[in-house]
């Protein structure tokens, strides 16, 4: 039973255990890129946080853990945040 719980409990971190982002992988973000062009690149987020909505267009915030932020207006890559870092133009 305990080799059993223990190869299960294994597969459950690998199935849980994605990609390791860094900082390369969200330069290859571009200002203007879609929610779906983002995920393709990384992955889903932890966090998909609605935002409200500013000058008729929605908001949001993606997340991948604590340090990685991506907000989104009108569905659309405004800025990337690494580590408290904002990529000021993640377009270069």
């Amino acid at each position: 039973m305990k080799v059993l719980a223990t190869i299960l409990f294994t597969l459950f971190l690998l199935g849980c255990g994605g990609k390791e982002l860094s900082k390369e992988d969200f330069m290859k973000i571009k200002s203007g890129m879609t929610q779906a062009e983002v995920v393709k690149i990384l992955g889903s987020p932890d966090k998909n946080d609605r935002a409200g909505s500013y000058n008729g267009k929605s908001m949001q915030l993606l997340s991948w853990g604590e340090d990685i932020e991506i907000s989104l207006l009108g569905g659309k890559v405004e800025t990337v945040t690494y580590k408290g870092e904002e990529l000021l133009n993640p377009a270069e």
